[in-house]
């Protein structure tokens, strides 16, 4: 078996130096096979580690045995900036209250938009591959460095013609690929 791949477009450059305003927060949160009451908690717990900020609108979800295997349950959360999306999410885990998890999730997120940051680190860690296939420059902030992120730059110096930057600035870190000829 073989398979042929296209590239529908080429990938650009990005030069994101500020995120901009926040425009709102939005969320989505579920359990399955657990009570009502676990979500409502998750989700308060989330509300109130972002009431700093105009109330969030977090979507809820209990699943049943038709939409989910196990007990569990999670909540992913964004920021959506003016130029930019910022994120945050937990997971349940055996034994951790529903209130850690929205906390968790919440304080995440705060932070993310807090400080300035362009991309939240999940982001600033997936983008790396694709920003380095670019061309160009690209440059983009995020609150943290994350052992992920030096790892896949590591790796992609190897295989591509790619140079990064990496340097703190105002408290945040500024990652910049550029393309070597």
């Amino acid at each position: 078996m073989a398979v042929e791949v296209e590239a529908a477009q080429k990938v650009r450059p990005l030069i994101l130096d500020a995120a901009g305003a926040l425009t709102e927060i939005c969320g989505f949160a579920h359990v399955s096979h657990l009570p009502a009451h676990v979500l409502q908690r998750m989700t308060d717990a989330a509300l109130a580690e972002l009431s700093i900020f105009p109330r969030p609108a977090i979507d809820q979800a209990v699943l049943g045995a038709h939409e989910a295997i196990g007990a569990g349950g999670a909540i992913v959360l964004a920021a959506r900036m003016e130029h930019s999306v910022l994120g945050a999410s937990a997971t349940a885990q055996r034994g951790v209250p529903a209130e850690q998890l929205g906390f968790e999730a919440g304080r995440l997120l705060r932070e993310e938009i807090l400080s300035g940051a362009t991309l939240d680190i999940h982001a600033s860690d997936q983008m790396l591959s694709y920003l380095a296939m670019a061309g160009g420059t690209s440059r983009f902030f995020a609150r943290s460095f994350s052992s992920h992120a030096a790892t896949a730059i590591w790796l992609l110096q190897q295989f591509l013609p790619v140079q990064f930057k990496v340097r703190s600035e105002q408290n945040l870190v500024c990652i910049e690929v550029s393309s070597v000829a």
